[in-house]
């Protein structure tokens, strides 16, 4: 589905190169400490059953590594630039038909005033309030943006940061040794001192000339 906006003007969708580093040879990953506290809830891994999904990784020649990790992987991976897609979206739904009404809603019972037959769910976390649903639980993450440049459309992980060039910026983002990373922490308050050491930490994946 999502192939079809390939080639789409304002480029919605696009595939980009991905570059996965490591300080560690093929086949060892880094071993984290599990975490002290009560246990956690085991998180659904899928990867085994979607890894036929997208193009395999493949190892690059040290002399081909650009990075400052001594050992590279690249693949490519669809890139969403979310706002000409979710633009792109509005204006599909609305030549079929279709109309955006705002509203509040407070709980479940201010739903059945809603006519249409069928209700599609995606309220994210606040789906904890709306439905009384205390088993949500919140995952604090924070995004530092920076300005887009001319001919960087890639993206690199490496030792749990991410970076994503975008049509309309370039993501920097703390992903953390695993998924409990931000675990039950509901904090929405901007970090900038976290926000500038995720920037460093991303300018030290390129080697030095």
């Amino acid at each position: 589905m999502h192939q079809s906006y390939l080639g789409v003007a304002g480029h919605p969708v696009e595939w980009t190169d991905r570059y996965s580093l490591s300080d560690l040879p093929p086949g060892q990953r880094a071993k984290h400490a599990a975490p002290e506290g009560p246990a956690r809830p085991e998180f659904l891994e899928l990867e085994g059953r979607t890894r036929d999904l997208v193009p395999r990784s493949e190892p690059m020649l040290p002399q081909d590594n650009p990075f400052a990790a001594p050992y590279a992987r690249k693949s490519s991976l669809m890139t969403f630039n979310v706002a000409q897609y979710c633009r792109l979206l509005e204006m599909e739904f609305e030549a079929a038909g279709g109309r955006f009404v705002p509203a509040d809603f407070q709980s479940e019972r201010d739903l059945r005033a809603i006519s249409e037959r069928t209700i599609i769910n995606c309220t994210g976390y606040a789906a904890r309030a709306l439905f009384g649903d205390d088993s949500l639980v919140p995952v604090r993450g924070q995004i530092a943006w920076l300005l887009p440049q001319e001919g960087v459309h890639y993206g690199v992980y490496y030792n749990g940061l991410t970076v994503i060039a975008r049509r309309d910026g370039i993501v920097v983002q703390p992903l953390g040794p695993d998924d409990y990373f931000g675990y039950d922490d509901a904090d929405e308050t901007p970090d900038m001192a976290a926000a500038y050491q995720a920037i460093d930490a991303a300018a030290a994946m390129f080697r030095t000339i």
